[in-house]
């Protein structure tokens, strides 16, 4: 990797001048163009100077994009000033003269603004982003990063960043083809006078027999060999048709290298109108002289690689076609060999790979934030949530992305970007928005046999300032505005991700967020999403629910809440959660069960048998604990993950000894995940 030269405060004397000097925070240093420039940030300005006058007709181009000039100082100075978007990465800077050549290119490294997250942070993210789905990376900021090698992405951006570095090697490729084409011996047949005659074959006997004139001469071919036939009484010498060989271009190796040239030929002359169907980032960019500047480029590119395509050896190929014969040519030879691996690599798609060897485009540094938290929730979801089975859905690359998590008739589910449609009001089978269209960027939902039976919204914000102000603006208009399936279900709540809270800790704190379902919680690499968010996000019940006196119940976790729920209130909620929708409970001496809702005794047995197989209390290794005395035979065996009742009890017997068990389990929540006491 290229030595960086520092910019700002820590630049050093040592580093290499050049044409073009930078300004940050009052800080000069010369560019270096064989160097990565450090000392850039997000959202910063930088001034470029140049020791030449306006009328130079000097142009500095950010990303393609040309800068406007400001006044300089000096009549003998050329100034352009730079603001960063939100984005960090490597960015391309070129000085191009007044004739279109460029004087000089220069790399300069972005950081993201460490008042939000530090490099080392960003990294993360993008690393995290990388492992999870290279493809969410992808996006139209100038900001580039090393990326690898094949997929199914063909982002024009991409296409163009490869075909663009790629194009003076793929030039000088092809004039080194030119200079040495590879040639094959093909066979021919040619008419020759008999003293010419070396070589012949059937043909030329089936031929000679059709000829007079060379019958004629057969008995006295010796003699005609040795006198010229110039004055010949006799007739003109014979004339036979034989075997001959030729050197010719049109050999399996061209015929291969032209395919990949059309192909090299139709990417240049198709990607800008790509390129002009993109709607581009609008920070500040020169949008118009930007796409004019590609389009420039790749007709440049298109106009060369068409010049070598009507000469030889390319003129001379009867047909393009790639064939077992051409590929083993052009591995064999050096120089198709290097044209063949520099074109494939300008052409291949996606970004896939451990081999990461491109500067592509980076999404600006909010989206990577976004998708960041999406693939971090993720992860953290599946943590949370052993024994469910999750997979990840929707094409690659997209905002169609989704994580989901199933154990049996139950499921949650993560979305990227999900699309709540305005319906004026009428009730839709799934999202819909009261009023207007709505985008949230994250949204969880759970089931229960194919129904969502509750949803919370989160959107990201990484380019506020105040979070204050985007919990009141985005937070309510979601929390009121949007709906879930016919029977208008509400958010459970609403949650601002930010990469920092600093300005408003308390809209993160659980009392608040339970208390009016909206609020704002950090999450960056650095520093997990606070303890309860576990509980809330699944709804396992608040820890306030713990110590409920006489007729308290322990429905799961640690609980140590001054808040004493009745029991009434418990029934009242009857645990409608999708996960724990539970109708029973452990009282707190864990002794006995209590139930929530009415039940047969046969259900009671049915569910606390279920549960009790599942968490593992009753197993086939361990039915001869469960019985009445040590010396009687079990009392119930698991047979094909059932229970089957060995010795003849009544079911009020059977419902109480399974109660004693499961009290005394004093299951867990945190353990057990969903197994408590779902009405299955």
């Amino acid at each position: 990797m290229a030595d960086a030269a520092p910019v700002g405060p820590e630049a050093t004397e040592s580093a290499t001048p050049d044409r073009i000097e930078v300004r940050v925070d009052g800080q000069a240093q010369p560019l270096d163009p064989h160097a990565i420039n450090t000392g850039f940030s997000e959202r910063e300005s930088a001034t470029f100077v140049v020791r030449a006058p306006k009328e130079a007709g000097l142009r500095l181009l950010i990303d393609d994009a040309p800068l406007d000039q400001v006044e300089p100082a000096g009549a003998e100075e050329t100034r352009w000033k730079w603001t960063p978007g939100f984005y960090a990465g490597e960015v391309r800077a070129r000085l191009v003269e007044a004739n279109g050549e460029t004087a000089e290119t220069y790399r300069l490294d972005v950081s993201p603004d460490t008042r939000k997250v530090g490099g080392d942070a960003f990294e993360e993210m993008v690393e995290a982003i990388y492992e999870f789905d290279s493809a969410l990376l992808l996006g139209e900021a100038p900001a580039k990063r090393l990326m690898g090698a094949i997929g199914p992405t063909d982002d024009p951006l991409v296409l163009f960043e490869r075909l663009r570095k790629r194009g003076d090697d793929i030039a000088l490729a092809l004039a080194a083809i030119r200079r040495e084409p590879a040639t094959i011996l093909r066979p021919k047949r040619r008419f020759t006078p008999l003293r010419e005659v070396r070589r012949a074959d059937l043909q030329t006997l089936r031929a000679a027999l059709h000829s007079h004139s060379a019958l004629a001469c057969l008995p006295i071919a010796r003699e005609r060999l040795a006198k010229p036939p110039k004055d010949d009484a006799n007739g003109p010498e014979p004339i036979f048709d034989t075997p001959d060989v030729e050197r010719t271009r049109d050999s399996p190796a061209n015929r291969a290298a032209l395919v990949m040239l059309r192909a090299l030929i139709r990417r240049a002359a198709s990607l800008p109108g790509k390129l002009a169907e993109l709607d581009g980032m609008d920070d500040g960019i020169n949008l118009a002289g930007q796409l004019a500047e590609r389009t420039r480029i790749l007709r440049e590119l298109e106009r060369r690689f068409r010049q070598v395509e009507r000469r030889p050896p390319f003129s001379e190929v009867t047909r393009a076609e790639i064939t077992a014969a051409g590929l083993n040519a052009v591995a064999a030879h050096p120089l198709y060999s290097r044209f063949w691996q520099i074109s494939w690599a300008a052409l291949r798609p996606g970004m896939y790979g451990v081999d990461r060897d491109d500067l592509l485009p980076l999404a600006p540094t909010w989206e990577i934030y976004e998708r960041w938290c999406f693939v971090a929730l993720a992860k953290k979801l599946e943590e949370w949530t052993p024994g469910f089975s999750w997979g990840i859905y929707g094409a690659s690359g997209t905002d169609k992305r989704r994580a989901v998590g199933r154990r049996g008739h139950r499921a949650v589910t993560l979305r990227l970007q999900s699309t709540f449609s305005n319906t004026r009001g009428e009730p839709g089978a799934n999202g819909w928005a009261v009023t207007r269209e709505r985008r949230p960027d994250l949204l969880l939902t759970m089931e229960k046999k194919g129904r969502v039976t509750r949803f919370v919204l989160l959107d990201s914000k990484y380019t506020a300032k105040s979070l204050l102000n985007h919990v009141g603006d985005t937070t309510h208009k979601y929390q009121d505005g949007l709906r879930w399936g016919l029977k208008a279900l509400r958010p459970s709540a609403t949650l601002i991700l930010a990469p920092t809270d600093r300005d408003a800790p308390w809209l993160a704190e659980e009392p608040f967020v339970r208390e009016h379902r909206v609020g704002a919680i950090q999450l960056r690499p650095d520093s997990g999403p606070p303890d309860w968010l576990r509980d809330f996000l699944l709804e396992r019940k608040d820890a306030g629910r713990a110590s409920l006196g006489a007729t308290s119940a322990i429905v799961g976790g640690d609980r140590d809440s001054s808040r004493v729920s009745t029991r009434e209130e418990l029934a009242a909620e009857r645990f409608t959660s999708p996960i724990f929708d539970s109708p029973w409970y452990i009282n707190e001496d864990r002794s006995t069960i209590g139930w929530l809702k009415q039940k047969s005794t046969k259900q009671k047995i049915r569910i606390l048998s279920h549960h009790l197989v599942v968490a593992g209390t009753i197993t086939a290794h361990n039915v001869a604990g469960v019985s009445d005395t040590p010396a009687t035979s079990p009392v119930m065996r698991v047979i094909d993950g059932k229970v089957k009742w060995q010795q003849p009890m009544t079911d009020e017997a059977k419902l109480a000894l399974l109660e004693r068990l499961s009290a005394e389990a004093a299951f867990d929540l945190t353990v057990l995940g969903p197994y408590i006491g779902p009405d299955s």
